[in-house]
């Protein structure tokens, strides 16, 4: 079976990601000094007024360890794995879930972990729909 990992950036709500059998990990971000874990779409609250209302808003990358905890049970079913982060340009993400993947693969044979990042929000959804066929 192929399984389908991504960041919290992919504009998925929990139904379509349930739907779809997408895991997501969330993204955080922290506004003065409070940190947030990012949700599915519509389950987020009114996070523009905060950042309004913050003095200090930051991002933060989605920990390797994050992605390990997502990675492992498909691994350890036989599945293969895509993974879909925000761009590499923008967030550590991509880094995180390289990490997370090199991290899996010791001790194991073949690789079955790929991570691409290319707009995970514009990507996602329509490759879970391709999976689902």
């Amino acid at each position: 079976m192929l399984a389908l990992v991504t960041d919290s950036t992919c504009g998925l709500t929990r139904d379509e990601a349930r739907e779809l059998g997408v895991d997501i990990v969330p993204m955080s971000y922290v506004a003065d000094g409070v940190r947030h874990a990012e949700g599915f779409v519509g389950e987020t609250g009114d996070y523009a007024d905060l950042f309004w209302r913050s003095h200090l808003v930051t991002s933060e990358a989605v920990r390797p360890s994050a992605f390990r905890r997502a990675l492992r049970p498909h691994l350890e079913a036989g599945d293969d794995v895509v993974c879909l982060t925000i761009s590499s340009r923008l967030s550590g993400t991509f880094r995180s879930a390289e990490q997370a993947a090199r991290t899996l693969r010791l001790g194991r044979g073949e690789v079955r972990v790929g991570v691409m990042a290319k707009g995970a929000g514009m990507i996602c959804p329509n490759m879970a729909t391709m999976l689902c066929v």
